[in-house]
């Protein structure tokens, strides 16, 4: 009981706290964890809800106190209403209830959420289809902003087109404007995909993203623009299937060959005309044939400056477990590359190039130094840091909940890194399309990490 006594000692009326948080009467007594957490944002508008209801729970104690430094109340009540406070009092009130059936989903849910804070109202309809596990992804996501005076200001559509998981995203004016800003489809019959992202961070950074892929051609241009003008990045690609074991690659108009062997590749950098070979035998562990053809198939699909960083770190082993349903990891202690079971994958949609461009990410970051050379560089950190604090003015916790994979290190404070899964997912959207199945966390780090995303990519091309 030491740490809530002392957590209580912060409060100006100890016994005033002690009074609503320790109650002889209610049905379930709290834990210790959640009597800190309260103690430690005390203030009048939670005492107001705690006497209003005496038997009220707490949600989530330790994931809300330890990351956000919030708490999230109940009623006590038979009601799915939830009602989350910090240190300011009262930040939003969420309510979840079943959605409607809609085949293909096994389950669905609706969420709504008004964000006092903010000012920020959002419904939000999510599902779990039928053939992946328990992850919730955005059905339908419809998030309005409003002024001080509670004025409408603009509406953010979001809405699943034909690629399972992948949002199409409008933003809609009082004054009648509709102005996309995402736009993600496959076409059928062709297998065709087409992606155009088009939006400005809260800090005025802009984002311009268009990607095209089909059997034999992807081509793709990310700009991030500052707002002053400055271009921070813009990187230009196209990767080319000339025939099924030769390839050109250009990385803003530097022009490799890339020629697949029975046991070798070859990168032939078309402007020193200097070619570096990879010995396939060594680099590819794999049980049998089959795995490592595996391997060797998403390998035609990787741009050759990402190839040839596997020979300047170096990198010792990429292989293929059929064993784990896992989508991949970076194994630092073996050095090691390792792709999950393909059949067995989150989402049968899903890209291998964006997952092994991912994973190719951990690598280029924790490589060198365990610590990450990347998501430790000073200008990382405090780039992150700084858009976070954006992030966190200009969104509800449900949509933040959308990319807290990517922000987990910041919400818990850390000082001495930005977080590795943000230089991982940034080399991921820097050479190819994100995988569908987890595209809404995608879409809300390009749009709110813009400058992170350029620094990140700046450190690993000069690499």
């Amino acid at each position: 009981m030491g740490n809530t006594i002392l957590a209580l000692a912060k409060i100006p009326d100890v016994n005033m706290a002690k009074s609503l948080i320790y109650n002889e009467n209610r049905e379930k007594q709290l834990s210790e964890i959640e009597m800190a957490a309260i103690a430690n944002i005390y203030n009048d508008e939670i005492e107001n809800f705690i006497k209003f209801n005496p038997n009220f729970q707490v949600e989530d104690s330790e994931q809300r106190y330890y990351k956000i430094r919030a708490v999230s109340l109940k009623t006590g009540k038979n009601d799915s209403d939830l009602y989350v406070f910090d240190n300011k009092g009262l930040l939003e009130v969420t309510r979840t209830t079943k959605g409607e059936d809609i085949p293909g989903y096994k389950s669905t849910k609706l969420i709504k959420v008004k964000n006092v804070r903010n000012n920020i109202e959002q419904e939000a309809l999510q599902g779990i289809l039928e053939n992946s596990d328990n992850e919730y992804l955005v059905i339908l996501d419809t998030i309005k902003y409003f002024d001080k005076e509670h004025n409408l200001t603009k509406t953010m559509v979001c809405k699943q087109d034909n690629l399972k998981g992948t949002m199409n995203v409008s933003v809609n004016y009082p004054d009648g404007r509709n102005i996309p800003i995402q736009y993600m489809s496959i076409d059928p019959e062709s297998g065709e995909i087409i992606a155009e992202r088009n939006f400005t961070s809260p800090e005025g950074v802009k984002t311009r993203y268009y990607y095209e892929e089909n059997d034999n051609l992807r081509i793709s241009n990310y700009k991030i623009v500052d707002k002053n003008g400055k271009t921070l990045m813009d990187l230009n690609q196209t990767f080319q299937k000339v025939s099924e074991n030769k390839f050109i690659s250009s990385i803003n108009g530097h022009s490799y060959e890339i020629n697949f062997n029975e046991n070798s590749l070859e990168i032939l950098d078309k402007k020193t005309n200097i070619t570096t070979k990879l010995d396939l035998d060594r680099l590819i562990l794999a049980l049998d044939n089959a795995d490592r053809n595996k391997i060797i198939d998403i390998l035609k699909q990787v741009p050759a400056n990402q190839l040839l960083m596997m020979d300047r770190l170096p990198i010792d082993f990429i292989s293929y477990n059929k064993y784990n349903t896992f989508n991949g990891q970076w194994d630092r202690e073996y050095r090691q590359l390792e792709i999950g079971n393909f059949d067995k994958a989150t989402d049968p949609e899903n890209s291998y190039l964006a997952l092994f461009t991912h994973e190719y990410g951990h690598f280029l970051d924790l490589a060198e130094d365990e610590k990450g050379v990347i998501s430790n560089n000073p200008d990382v950190m405090r780039i992150a840091k700084e858009e976070f604090k954006e992030l966190l003015k200009n969104t509800t916790l449900e949509q933040q909940k959308y990319i807290m994979y990517f922000t987990d290190q910041l919400n818990l404070g850390a000082e001495n890194s930005a977080g590795t899964e943000g230089v991982a997912e940034a080399n991921a959207l820097a050479n190819s399309v994100a995988s569908s199945v987890r595209n809404t966390r995608r879409f809300y780090y390009q749009m709110y990490f813009p400058r992170r995303i350029a620094k990140i990519m700046e450190l690993i091309h000069d690499k």
